[in-house]
Protein backbone atom coordinates (compact mmCIF):
# COMPACT_ATOMS: atom_id res chain seq x y z
CA UNK A 1 0.00 0.00 0.00
CA UNK A 2 3.05 2.52 0.94
CA UNK A 3 4.36 1.30 -2.18
CA UNK A 4 1.00 2.38 -4.52
CA UNK A 5 1.11 5.52 -2.42
CA UNK A 6 4.63 6.14 -3.22
CA UNK A 7 4.03 5.28 -7.04
CA UNK A 8 0.64 7.48 -7.29
CA UNK A 9 3.22 10.44 -5.67
CA UNK A 10 5.72 10.14 -8.38
CA UNK A 11 3.39 10.05 -11.03
CA UNK A 12 0.99 13.88 -9.80
CA UNK A 13 5.01 15.31 -9.20
CA UNK A 14 5.79 13.93 -12.56
CA UNK A 15 2.42 15.54 -14.57
CA UNK A 16 3.16 18.96 -12.25
CA UNK A 17 6.71 19.07 -13.31
CA UNK A 18 6.09 18.32 -16.66
CA UNK A 19 3.29 20.61 -17.27
CA UNK A 20 5.00 23.76 -15.52
CA UNK A 21 7.90 23.02 -18.14
CA UNK A 22 5.23 23.41 -21.45
CA UNK A 23 3.97 26.52 -19.17
CA UNK A 24 7.48 27.83 -19.39
CA UNK A 25 8.09 26.80 -22.65
CA UNK A 26 4.91 28.48 -24.11
CA UNK A 27 5.17 31.67 -22.32
CA UNK A 28 9.09 31.85 -24.37
CA UNK A 29 7.17 32.62 -27.18
CA UNK A 30 5.15 35.78 -27.97
CA UNK A 31 1.28 36.01 -28.60
CA UNK A 32 1.37 36.21 -32.20
CA UNK A 33 4.56 33.35 -31.79
CA UNK A 34 1.84 31.16 -30.53
CA UNK A 35 -1.02 32.09 -33.06
CA UNK A 36 0.85 31.34 -36.38
CA UNK A 37 2.30 27.91 -34.68
CA UNK A 38 -1.37 26.87 -34.86
CA UNK A 39 -2.20 28.15 -38.29
CA UNK A 40 -2.54 25.24 -40.34
CA UNK A 41 -4.22 26.74 -43.03
CA UNK A 42 -3.46 28.13 -46.95
CA UNK A 43 -4.11 31.35 -48.24
CA UNK A 44 -6.79 31.38 -50.64
CA UNK A 45 -6.32 33.64 -54.18
CA UNK A 46 -8.57 34.99 -56.71
CA UNK A 47 -7.53 36.32 -59.97
CA UNK A 48 -9.52 39.41 -60.05
CA UNK A 49 -12.07 40.42 -63.72
CA UNK A 50 -11.17 43.29 -65.34
CA UNK A 51 -13.13 46.42 -65.71
CA UNK A 52 -14.93 45.10 -68.99
CA UNK A 53 -15.51 42.02 -66.72
CA UNK A 54 -14.16 39.38 -67.91
CA UNK A 55 -10.03 37.59 -67.98
CA UNK A 56 -9.72 40.16 -71.08
CA UNK A 57 -6.65 42.15 -70.24
CA UNK A 58 -4.60 45.24 -72.21
CA UNK A 59 -1.06 46.03 -72.12
CA UNK A 60 -1.34 48.99 -69.14
CA UNK A 61 -4.22 46.37 -67.15
CA UNK A 62 -2.91 45.38 -64.08
CA UNK A 63 -3.23 41.74 -62.99
CA UNK A 64 -5.51 42.14 -59.76
CA UNK A 65 -5.86 39.08 -57.08
CA UNK A 66 -7.80 38.69 -53.67
CA UNK A 67 -5.94 37.06 -51.68
CA UNK A 68 -7.60 35.94 -47.98
CA UNK A 69 -5.87 35.06 -45.00
CA UNK A 70 -7.12 35.41 -41.64
CA UNK A 71 -3.88 34.12 -39.41
CA UNK A 72 -0.73 34.41 -40.19
CA UNK A 73 -1.15 37.01 -42.60
CA UNK A 74 0.54 36.30 -46.52
CA UNK A 75 3.88 36.32 -46.86
CA UNK A 76 3.80 36.27 -50.52
CA UNK A 77 2.01 35.76 -54.00
CA UNK A 78 3.75 33.93 -57.01
CA UNK A 79 2.34 33.86 -60.60
CA UNK A 80 3.66 33.26 -64.06
CA UNK A 81 1.80 33.31 -67.49
CA UNK A 82 2.29 31.33 -70.70
CA UNK A 83 6.17 29.89 -70.73
CA UNK A 84 7.26 32.44 -68.31
CA UNK A 85 8.89 31.69 -65.12
CA UNK A 86 7.27 32.43 -61.84
CA UNK A 87 7.19 36.51 -60.45
CA UNK A 88 6.57 37.46 -57.24
CA UNK A 89 3.91 40.36 -56.74
CA UNK A 90 1.94 42.20 -54.07
CA UNK A 91 -1.54 41.68 -55.49
CA UNK A 92 -1.69 44.59 -57.67
CA UNK A 93 1.15 43.56 -61.01
CA UNK A 94 1.50 45.05 -64.49
CA UNK A 95 0.96 42.63 -66.90
CA UNK A 96 4.51 40.69 -68.28
CA UNK A 97 6.38 42.72 -71.13
CA UNK A 98 6.69 40.99 -74.24
CA UNK A 99 3.49 38.75 -74.90
CA UNK A 100 1.88 39.21 -78.09
CA UNK A 101 -2.17 39.19 -78.27
CA UNK A 102 -3.86 35.60 -77.38
CA UNK A 103 -4.76 33.71 -75.19
CA UNK A 104 -2.71 32.86 -72.07
CA UNK A 105 -2.51 30.08 -68.91
CA UNK A 106 -2.13 31.70 -65.83
CA UNK A 107 -1.13 30.02 -62.71
CA UNK A 108 -0.59 31.59 -59.37
CA UNK A 109 -0.59 31.25 -55.14
CA UNK A 110 0.15 32.84 -51.95
CA UNK A 111 2.15 31.74 -48.94
CA UNK A 112 1.19 32.90 -45.24
CA UNK A 113 3.69 33.48 -42.63
CA UNK A 114 3.21 30.42 -41.19
CA UNK A 115 4.84 28.65 -44.39
CA UNK A 116 1.39 27.27 -45.35
CA UNK A 117 1.53 27.32 -49.32
CA UNK A 118 -1.87 27.53 -51.35
CA UNK A 119 -2.68 24.91 -54.04
CA UNK A 120 -1.63 26.32 -57.31
CA UNK A 121 -4.83 27.79 -59.24
CA UNK A 122 -5.59 27.93 -62.86
CA UNK A 123 -7.09 30.37 -65.04
CA UNK A 124 -7.19 31.27 -68.86
CA UNK A 125 -6.46 35.15 -69.40
CA UNK A 126 -6.51 37.02 -73.33
CA UNK A 127 -4.02 39.64 -73.77
CA UNK A 128 -5.47 42.51 -76.05
CA UNK A 129 -3.13 44.80 -77.68
CA UNK A 130 -4.93 45.51 -80.67
CA UNK A 131 -6.84 48.72 -81.46
CA UNK A 132 -10.54 48.90 -82.73
CA UNK A 133 -11.27 48.49 -86.20
CA UNK A 134 -12.11 51.56 -88.47
CA UNK A 135 -13.78 52.12 -90.97
CA UNK A 136 -14.70 54.98 -93.80
CA UNK A 137 -17.37 55.21 -96.31
CA UNK A 138 -17.34 58.52 -98.96
CA UNK A 139 -21.07 60.02 -99.62
CA UNK A 140 -20.18 60.28 -102.84
CA UNK A 141 -18.01 59.02 -105.67
CA UNK A 142 -14.85 60.33 -106.39
CA UNK A 143 -14.79 62.67 -109.69
CA UNK A 144 -10.92 61.28 -110.82
CA UNK A 145 -7.61 60.57 -109.53
CA UNK A 146 -4.54 61.89 -109.81
CA UNK A 147 -1.47 59.98 -108.69
CA UNK A 148 -3.66 57.33 -106.69
CA UNK A 149 -5.61 59.98 -104.78
CA UNK A 150 -9.55 60.37 -104.78
CA UNK A 151 -10.33 64.12 -106.22
CA UNK A 152 -13.89 64.71 -104.44
CA UNK A 153 -15.98 68.02 -105.10
CA UNK A 154 -16.33 69.57 -101.77
CA UNK A 155 -19.72 68.50 -101.07
CA UNK A 156 -18.66 65.15 -99.67
CA UNK A 157 -18.91 63.84 -96.75
CA UNK A 158 -17.34 61.01 -94.99
CA UNK A 159 -18.71 58.80 -92.60
CA UNK A 160 -15.72 56.69 -90.12
CA UNK A 161 -17.01 53.88 -87.75
CA UNK A 162 -14.77 52.37 -85.14
CA UNK A 163 -15.97 49.02 -82.71
CA UNK A 164 -13.67 46.56 -81.05
CA UNK A 165 -15.72 43.31 -80.46
CA UNK A 166 -13.37 42.60 -77.31
CA UNK A 167 -13.25 45.47 -75.16
CA UNK A 168 -15.73 47.78 -76.40
CA UNK A 169 -14.87 51.38 -77.45
CA UNK A 170 -13.55 54.31 -75.49
CA UNK A 171 -13.20 57.28 -78.04
CA UNK A 172 -12.99 58.34 -81.98
CA UNK A 173 -11.26 61.55 -82.76
CA UNK A 174 -10.11 63.12 -86.47
CA UNK A 175 -8.02 65.78 -87.78
CA UNK A 176 -8.24 67.50 -91.03
CA UNK A 177 -4.68 69.02 -92.23
CA UNK A 178 -3.35 70.61 -88.76
CA UNK A 179 -6.63 71.71 -87.65
CA UNK A 180 -8.18 70.82 -84.36
CA UNK A 181 -8.70 67.24 -83.41
CA UNK A 182 -12.17 66.31 -83.18
CA UNK A 183 -13.27 64.02 -80.44
CA UNK A 184 -16.43 62.10 -80.66
CA UNK A 185 -18.28 58.44 -80.45
CA UNK A 186 -17.76 55.79 -82.23
CA UNK A 187 -19.58 56.80 -85.37
CA UNK A 188 -18.68 60.54 -86.55
CA UNK A 189 -19.37 62.25 -90.81
CA UNK A 190 -17.28 65.03 -91.63
CA UNK A 191 -18.14 67.46 -93.63
CA UNK A 192 -15.59 69.62 -95.71
CA UNK A 193 -17.88 72.16 -96.56
CA UNK A 194 -15.43 75.08 -97.20
CA UNK A 195 -12.32 73.25 -97.39
CA UNK A 196 -10.46 72.78 -100.96
CA UNK A 197 -7.22 71.54 -102.29
CA UNK A 198 -4.79 68.73 -100.37
CA UNK A 199 -6.82 67.17 -97.45
CA UNK A 200 -4.96 64.80 -95.07
CA UNK A 201 -7.29 63.42 -92.33
CA UNK A 202 -5.63 61.77 -89.32
CA UNK A 203 -8.31 59.16 -87.60
CA UNK A 204 -7.49 57.46 -84.40
CA UNK A 205 -9.86 55.23 -82.57
CA UNK A 206 -9.33 53.71 -78.68
CA UNK A 207 -10.92 50.81 -76.72
CA UNK A 208 -11.46 50.55 -73.31
CA UNK A 209 -8.05 49.67 -72.77
CA UNK A 210 -6.64 52.58 -74.30
CA UNK A 211 -5.21 50.20 -77.41
CA UNK A 212 -5.57 52.88 -80.52
CA UNK A 213 -5.80 52.28 -84.12
CA UNK A 214 -4.47 55.07 -86.39
CA UNK A 215 -5.57 55.69 -90.33
CA UNK A 216 -4.55 58.59 -92.67
CA UNK A 217 -6.42 59.80 -95.73
CA UNK A 218 -5.63 61.63 -98.43
CA UNK A 219 -7.85 63.28 -100.70
CA UNK A 220 -8.09 66.48 -103.10
CA UNK A 221 -11.46 68.67 -102.61
CA UNK A 222 -12.56 70.93 -105.21
CA UNK A 223 -15.73 73.40 -105.56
Amino acid sequence: MKRLNRNLTLLLLLGFFTSSAQMAYMDSFSEDEIFEMTDFVAPTTDLLRTEVDDFIFGPATKLKFKILEEESGVNATYFKVGSLPYMKTNGNQMMPYGLTDGEYTIKYYSVDNSGNQEQVRIDKIYLDHKGPEISTNFSISPNTYKNGIPVFSNEVKMEVKAEDEKVGMQKLTYQINNGPIIEGSAIGKIDFAGIEGDVEIQICAYDTFFNRSKEIIALKLTK
